[in-house]
């Protein structure tokens, strides 16, 4: 009885040792798994942040925009308008609106514009 027992104890053995192997395989393949899947998700977050981002970034760029507009929009028409006077005192105002309307460029740009805190906000929407 004991010669039939030992082919069955050497099989089970062996059984039992596949399964272990098979099973810290499983293991650590669903271990990796779900790491991926967690660093995917820290993808998805960071791809949705800059997605939700853009809008901020392009109603910060068009505010900066609208405002270099209006300046640049501004002395175009101070210009026309000291080209399209027929007389003295109309060059004199032409004059005085061009007048204003650069100093407020050049106030802007010894300032140093660039820095301005809208600017700033706007370098940091895109970084």
């Amino acid at each position: 009885m004991n010669k039939h027992w030992k082919p069955l104890a050497a099989v089970a053995a062996v059984i039992s040792i596949l399964a272990a192997v098979f099973g810290g395989l499983y293991n650590s393949l669903n271990s990796a798994r779900l790491d991926v899947d967690a660093k995917w998700s820290q993808v998805e977050n960071v791809m949705q942040r800059r997605h939700d981002l853009i809008p901020n970034l392009t109603n910060a760029v068009k505010g900066s925009m609208k405002h270099e507009e209006k300046v640049f929009s501004a002395i175009a028409d101070a210009r026309k308008a000291y080209a399209s006077a027929s007389d003295a005192n109309g060059k004199l105002a032409a004059d005085q609106k061009l007048g204003e309307q650069t100093s407020i460029l050049v106030n802007a740009i010894h300032e140093n514009y660039p820095t301005l805190s809208s600017n700033q906000n706007i370098k940091a929407l895109m970084t």
